[in-house]
């Protein structure tokens, strides 16, 4: 798994899309500050730093609603690319925008205006065929590296269990609410004087909002509904401890079928 100087080698590979991208470059076309923001999101994906500063090899290039991420196929540079993807989901999560991605290994050749090979296939298979909800997932191969890793690295091993998670049908992906995951873990009582006009509270409050709102207008709608019911779900997951969630600063989002009638109603023709 070393790095090398050929053109063409063997690399870790992301494949994201940008859910529903044509409706927000319409949108922003007459919105200066979203055009802005937008920009400044995919730009600071670019910008993550490698776990150990080491070269990495990391590159991006975007074309449209797809981004092509890559890095040699080392331990610093499946989690230089892994930490890159997740600041680019969690950067546009802000801004109330989703994407949809996969990691994958395989050959790639790459210079600063070219990009192709059997990675970016794969990568892209794993996104249009298997990833069907907003997260960035990770193949086969991709997950039996970073086992290898978390085995023999104690920093590896750190990001491994943080930062990844196993959703119900068996498909590893992304955590990029983690940050959320450590708003939560402190109590109202427990903080703080203030605590609760952290920047990260209000952010993930946000967040929840959005999630709430995309929720409720896709009541009619089921494709759409789908994938905002899994965000809700792995939100409510992840982040919320139902337990205690009235002592917490982020609270779940509500789905429908979620509640319940409090008091029973009348059958018909019951005399009064």
């Amino acid at each position: 798994m070393s790095a090398t100087t050929d053109p063409y080698e063997m690399r870790y590979v992301g494949f994201v899309d940008i859910l529903g991208f044509g409706a927000l470059v319409e949108a922003a076309h007459a919105q200066p500050e979203r055009r802005k923001a937008i920009a400044e999101a995919l730009k600071t994906a670019r910008e993550v730093d490698a776990p150990h500063n080491g070269e990495t090899g990391l590159s991006f290039h975007f074309f449209s609603d797809s981004i092509i991420a890559s890095a040699h196929r080392t331990e610093d540079g499946l989690w230089h690319l892994l930490l890159a993807l997740d600041s680019l989901a969690h950067n546009l999560l802000v801004k109330d925008i989703w994407v949809r991605g996969g990691v994958a290994v395989g050959g790639v050749y790459v210079d600063p205006d070219l990009v192709f090979g059997t990675g970016i296939n794969r990568a892209y298979a794993l996104e249009s065929t298997i990833a069907v909800h907003p997260r960035i997932i990770l193949g086969k191969q991709v997950m039996k590296d970073a086992e290898e890793y978390a085995r023999t690295s104690a920093w590896s091993e750190n990001y491994f269990v943080s930062r990844i998670r196993r959703d119900t049908d068996g498909v590893n992906y992304l955590h990029y609410l983690v940050d959320y995951v450590a708003v939560n873990g402190t109590t109202i009582s427990e903080a703080t004087k203030g605590a609760e006009e952290h920047p990260l509270v209000h952010q993930g409050n946000a967040i929840r909002a959005a999630l709430q709102k995309r929720i409720d207008d896709a009541i009619e709608n089921p494709a759409i509904y789908a994938k905002a019911k899994w965000f809700a779900q792995y939100w409510n997951d992840a982040v919320v401890n139902r337990n205690i969630e009235a002592d917490l600063f982020l609270k779940s989002i509500a789905l429908a079928g979620s509640s319940n009638t409090t008091s029973p109603l009348p059958f018909r023709g019951t005399p009064g």
